[in-house]
């Protein structure tokens, strides 16, 4: 993980009003040039996403107002199920993307936007400084311009493919290898969905992103609560809800589908079997009891006394409907 101090902040935000004053000047030379665009999100999934909120008892405005938006994030800054939350809102935004119309950054509430400051490293940043330094008299086309905006939007997309892909490489070797371990690592992690068939949690440690299959939890039956969104352990009334914190371990890994499975730190079969033994014992016969603290016979137990073991093991619900990719 990489982590920005105010040095860094400072220089992003020089660098913001670079793109921003570029881009206004751009507009009142008239000049074509690519902008670079953030649309703002479809009212549907606003309106999803508001009543996924409200669910959860937080109170949440008309999200198609920016005001309102601005004072759901800072509400969820101060409540443990927030950080789940914000995800979910990151979520419902569209895509950035480059475009000869200045339609604005949703996402940095910037009315005039582009990309300027690193010419040596975009393409789009070198043809906006061709379009702000261009002699005048000789005009750029346009329609060119809405090649190259197509262009460059579709390589920065396969761009950022290819490095995810190459970080699961070396991710999925990692991962594997700790499978192997006889001490695997436990990683704290974030509740950010909940599902019939387990719940999903972000892994910051890791920056990974997986499923905790009910399969996995072997030491109760969960029951997903629709209605609050929540699984429900039928034996010791353990709840996993969104923004719940974990500690979790490594499972299983999948290759092929890119796909991480993890389990609940520690909830092994022996700890399985040490949190079922008090109930299984509370279940025994007084007259077994009495029998095994009588002294030990030299031969087999007379016939009726022997060990009896009450009570049924009970497994974690499985159920393996189609996941999404994390």
């Amino acid at each position: 993980k990489v982590e920005n101090d105010v040095s860094h902040q400072l220089i992003e935000e020089c660098m913001l009003l670079a793109n921003e004053a570029v881009a206004g000047r751009l507009r009142a030379m008239g000049k074509p040039a690519l902008y670079r665009i953030h649309e703002s999100p479809d009212d549907k999934r606003l309106r999803e996403y508001r009543e996924e909120v409200l669910s959860h008892h937080v109170t949440c405005g008309n999200l198609s107002n920016r005001l309102e938006v601005q004072k759901l994030l800072e509400r969820l800054n101060g409540q443990a199920i927030g950080q789940a939350l914000k995800i979910g809102f990151l979520k419902s935004l569209m895509r950035a993307r480059y475009a000869l119309e200045p339609l604005g950054h949703y996402g940095l509430a910037k009315k005039n936007y582009t990309h300027f400051t690193s010419p040596i490293r975009r393409y789009a940043d070198l043809v906006v400084h061709r379009a702000l330094f261009h002699p005048p008299g000789r005009p750029v086309a346009a329609t060119s311009l809405k090649e190259v905006a197509d262009h460059v939007s579709e390589t920065e997309r396969n761009s950022d493919d290819a490095e995810r892909d190459s970080r699961d490489v070396k991710m999925f070797a990692f991962l594997n290898a700790q499978l192997k371990s006889a001490h695997p690592t436990r990683y704290p992690a974030l509740v950010t969905d909940v599902r019939n068939f387990g719940f999903f949690v972000d892994v910051t440690g890791l920056g990974m992103s997986g499923l905790v299959p009910l399969s996995g939890i072997s030491d109760d039956f969960s029951q997903f609560d629709p209605t609050r969104s929540q699984l429900v352990g039928r034996r010791t009334r353990r709840v996993f809800k969104l923004g719940d914190k974990v500690e979790v371990q490594v499972a299983k890994v999948d290759t092929f589908k890119r796909q991480v499975d993890y389990k609940l730190a520690g909830t092994t079969d022996d700890r399985a079997r040490r949190d079922v033994r008090p109930e299984r014992q509370a279940q025994r016969p007084r007259a077994e009891k009495e029998a095994r603290s009588a002294p030990s016979h030299s031969g087999p137990p007379p016939k009726g006394q022997g060990r009896r073991w009450h009570g049924s093991r009970r497994g974690g619900e499985r159920r393996s409907p189609p996941r999404a990719r994390s």
